[in-house]
């Protein structure tokens, strides 16, 4: 990103603007900017940097503004409980799809949630478990 004033630009209107130009500007941006970009528009993680794709507060923040950006987030952010959680609360059916140590996760913390999981998951002991120990669960 080039020097403005001695200073790397920030403000995210300018970075938008010179991403629209040229998307490799995306890669360089600070994270900060990064935050405030994907939380205008969650898709643009999909041209961040990988560092970026793995950061837990920017992949929450596009998944706030649109959950589909969960298919440019990094193998490790599609495991972590708290962003599949954020995913899951704007579509329950992505629960369907969900890593089983996140489905062992969230049936401990809600036995309701295994009725959204798919047949696979339902059929494994351990969840099943998870979920009747709740005292909550739907089977």
């Amino acid at each position: 990103m080039k020097f403005i004033g001695g200073a790397i630009v920030r403000n995210v209107d300018v970075c938008l603007a010179a991403g629209a130009h040229d998307i490799r500007i995306f890669q360089r941006m600070p994270r900060e900017v990064c935050l405030a970009v994907v939380a205008q528009d969650g898709h643009a993680l999909c041209y961040l940097s990988k560092e970026m794709k793995s950061d837990r507060a920017v992949c929450l923040a596009a998944i706030a503004e649109n959950y589909g950006a969960m298919k440019f987030m990094s193998s490790a952010m599609l495991r972590n409980v708290d962003v599949c959680l954020a995913a899951a609360a704007h579509d329950i059916r992505l629960f369907q799809r969900m890593p089983r140590e996140v489905c062992l996760s969230v049936v401990a913390q809600d036995g309701h949630a295994l009725r959204y999981l798919s047949k696979d998951m339902t059929s494994d002991r351990a969840l099943c478990l998870g979920a009747v120990e709740t005292g909550r669960a739907h089977v």
